[in-house]
């Protein structure tokens, strides 16, 4: 549709249709000005109106000025102010056994063990696994020491009872931590000393 006004503007503007349903249409209008770059919108408006809405737009741009028209620049992406890297942690707990020497146990030890998942060895000298009853506060440490090598596995071996058949194979490391055969909290820390009370 072409259009001219009294200050000079002269132009066209085309639709291309998006999408439409029974009440609405979506579509581009682009309107071409001899004295402006292109100007695309995007226009939404009721099916029988869009004769209407079309003629309300040729005639608000053709009655723009100079000094009315605003064409925006694009945005220029500013530099990140910080960068956050998520990474999966290497080592965890792979299993978790609260049930050694209790009556018709099959191990004799509680034992907790450690998988390191990375793709390189991880020192865990310095680190402990600690462990608290459901809804205890105090949490007993079992310090660990040496390396699991990548893929590898860690043996963690706890307290014994008085039932059990089978021994444990050689741990890595040795707490006297009993534990619950049901219920229970075992966390993996990069520290050796306790968990602060009251956290669960």
């Amino acid at each position: 549709m072409a259009f001219n006004s009294e200050g000079g503007v002269t132009g066209n503007i085309t639709v291309t249709p998006l999408f439409h349903s029974l009440q609405w249409i979506c579509c581009v209008a682009t309107m071409r000005l001899n004295l402006y770059p292109r100007i695309s919108t995007l226009v939404l408006m009721r099916s029988g109106l869009s004769r209407a809405a079309l003629f309300a737009l040729a005639f608000v741009t053709s009655a723009c000025s100079s000094a009315d028209v605003v064409i925006p620049e694009a945005a220029t992406p500013s530099a990140p102010r910080f960068t956050v890297t998520a990474t999966r942690p290497a080592v965890v707990i792979s299993q978790i056994y609260g049930g050694g020497g209790n009556s018709g146990a099959t191990f004799r030890n509680d034992f907790i063990e450690l998988h390191n998942a990375g793709t390189t060895p991880v020192n865990v000298s310095g680190w402990s696994v600690q462990y608290a009853s459901s809804t205890g506060t105090t949490w007993a440490v079992t310090a660990l020491n040496g390396t699991i090598p990548a893929g590898g596995f860690y043996l963690v071996q706890q307290a014994a009872g008085t039932g059990g058949t089978v021994s444990l194979p050689t741990p890595s490391a040795t707490g006297s931590i009993p534990m619950a055969a049901g219920t229970g909290k075992v966390i993996l820390s990069t520290s050796a000393s306790a968990t602060l009370p009251g956290t669960s």
